[in-house]
């Protein structure tokens, strides 16, 4: 989808096709503004700030929506996305912005997360739900790891869906050659054991409501900081 429909991929609104995408475009980068604005509303009530030098880790940065708003908060943000084609547009879109501290990692492999910098925020929606649970866990246990003393770590997971399963051979087996958009649940509970793990504390863990889930389905924002 990074190659052929790229900005849809990242917001399945259809006036962001690649048809329609020209009359779109500033609609379509203008949306990162609410993503931003919850951020930061975020912190600011658990009396939070980011640091002057701060390194941000943004995980899915797609073709560069929200990671160009995360660079003017941010001294520096390492982009990772398993897309190379959002990968090349995030580029020419920040280039285009002058955006000089971003650096884009394309992600092949979960340790590719390990090889990057210690960072003091990690930022991640609307992505790790389109990863098998494992996954999602495996991905947050090697983010976790990297985030300094004192780091935020601000995502966005579905946490329930009524009569989800998931069972590794079953996946494999029933997923085929399939190309399709996976949507996948991750419970609060092993999210949370996993933070604590590595000496992470939830400071919020709020109600998130996307066009994709439906009744019976709950979507959560996390904050938590490193202790120590």
């Amino acid at each position: 989808m990074g190659e052929t429909d790229a900005r849809w991929s990242v917001l399945t609104n259809e006036g962001f096709r690649v048809d329609r995408i020209e009359a779109n475009r500033d609609l379509f980068y203008a949306t990162a503004e609410e993503d931003i604005q919850r951020f930061l509303a975020t912190l600011e009530r658990n009396g939070l700030t980011l640091p002057k030098e701060s390194h941000c880790i943004g995980l899915g940065c797609g073709v560069g929506r929200i990671t160009r708003r995360l660079a003017q908060h941010c001294a520096k943000v390492t982009g990772f996305d398993v897309s190379a084609g959002h990968l090349q547009l995030a580029r020419e879109y920040l280039d285009a912005q002058h955006v000089d501290n971003v650096e884009l990692r394309q992600l092949k492999r979960i340790d590719d997360l390990a090889e990057a910098p210690a960072a003091d925020v990690f930022f991640s929606a609307i992505v790790l739900q389109h990863n098998p649970p494992p996954v999602i866990a495996a991905i947050l246990d090697c983010v976790f790891a990297r985030l300094k003393p004192d780091g935020t770590a601000y995502f966005q997971v579905p946490t329930y869906e009524e009569n989800y399963r998931f069972a590794v051979d079953d996946y494999l087996r029933e997923r085929g050659d399939e190309l399709n958009m996976e949507m996948h649940v991750l419970p609060q509970k092993d999210i949370l054991r996993i933070a604590a793990h590595h000496g992470l504390q939830p400071l919020e863990i709020l109600e998130h409501a996307i066009p994709e889930l439906k009744i019976g389905h709950l979507s959560n924002y996390f904050l938590l900081r490193k202790t120590g």
